[in-house]
């Protein structure tokens, strides 16, 4: 993939007061001469140009609106769990920590962790499983008004004792089906 330097200008200022004017390092605000070429700079442009990449990844696969935002939630909370085991198995195979003394899988290990405990800790706050139950008790309790109000249809012509038995095998396959 070709490194495509976009025309960003050096945000510094010469001696004189005037705009630098040089091309920023990629991912970065500054040119080289204006710290572009610290370590902590060039990590902060590297994590800008991944976040970059992932954006345009996203608006490549058509990311749109959450319909089911509590479902989505959930599976964020998966996927930040198992980013965190896997850069934590990176974590432990390591053998040369960088030139900073910390090695970039470690720092990212420690913010995913970090957002994972969040998601986890909006989720426990939110009571999302006893919300989940409330909705499927509602889903069931409006099919079986919809069943029940179907079968007191006049256009069925069901005798009284049919609509009973039919109220009964709906409540116990109900409760068969349910949890």
């Amino acid at each position: 993939m070709s490194t495509h330097r976009p025309a960003v200008r050096c945000s510094a200022r010469r001696t004189t007061g005037e705009p630098c004017g040089a091309y920023a390092m990629v991912g970065g605000t500054v040119c080289h001469a204006h710290g572009g070429a610290a370590g902590q700079v060039k990590r902060k442009a590297a994590v800008r140009v991944a976040e970059a990449k992932a954006a345009s990844l996203a608006d490549l696969m058509g990311a749109g609106p959450v319909s089911d935002p509590l479902t989505a939630l959930l599976d964020l909370a998966g996927q930040a769990v198992v980013l965190t085991d896997a850069l934590r198995a990176m974590v432990a195979r390591l053998e040369d920590v960088g030139t900073d003394g910390v090695a970039p899988e470690l720092s990212a290990y420690l913010g995913a962790l970090g957002r994972a405990e969040s998601i986890l800790v909006a989720i426990a706050r939110l009571d999302l499983d006893a919300r989940l139950v409330r909705i499927s008790e509602a889903e069931a309790a409006m099919l079986a008004t919809m069943v029940l109000a179907v079968l007191e249809a006049d256009e069925l012509a069901l005798t009284e004792a049919q609509v009973a038995t039919a109220r009964s095998l709906v409540a116990a396959r109900l409760r068969v089906v349910g949890p």
